[in-house]
């Protein structure tokens, strides 16, 4: 007998995916372009130009986080302004890698998903502790740490 998969059953976190031909459509209703349009309307420029200190007009709407086709996410997730240029390198990048390649001023990734945010402990090397206590005098044993 075969054992079930965590994503089924009456111990799975939400509901299962829907497949991507599904949700595709989700974007031609009528409540995402009432959204998107607000989200130009109150945020016209490029969130991600202007975090490069770039000026650029966007044109489209995009989820911060992936909804994976999960209705509620989709409908009230958060959304950001970008331009097609912007909007295409995020695609790309999230759905190849799972992460994106943006370094900021302090040199650091800008996204938290990078890789070098993820701790493994065997990676983790430990260095000894050497103490700067004074040896123990041969009559006097207080001293001693």
């Amino acid at each position: 007998m075969a054992w079930p998969s965590p994503d089924t059953g009456p111990r799975a976190k939400g509901p299962a995916p829907v497949p991507y031909e599904t949700w595709s459509r989700w974007y031609d209703r009528a409540v995402w372009y009432r959204r998107a349009r607000l989200q130009l309307k109150l945020n016209p420029l490029c969130a991600m130009c202007l975090a490069r200190g770039v000026v650029t007009r966007a044109r489209h709407a995009d989820h911060i986080e992936p909804h994976n086709g999960n209705w509620n996410s989709f409908a009230r997730g958060a959304i950001q302004s970008l331009c097609l240029d912007c909007h295409n390198l995020k695609t790309w990048q999230h759905d190849r890698h799972g992460f994106l390649f943006g370094i900021g001023a302090d040199g650091w990734p800008l996204d938290k998903a990078h890789p070098v945010y993820r701790r493994s402990c065997d990676t983790r090397i430990t260095f000894p502790i050497r103490s700067k206590a004074p040896a123990a005098v041969s009559g006097n044993r207080d001293l001693a740490y």
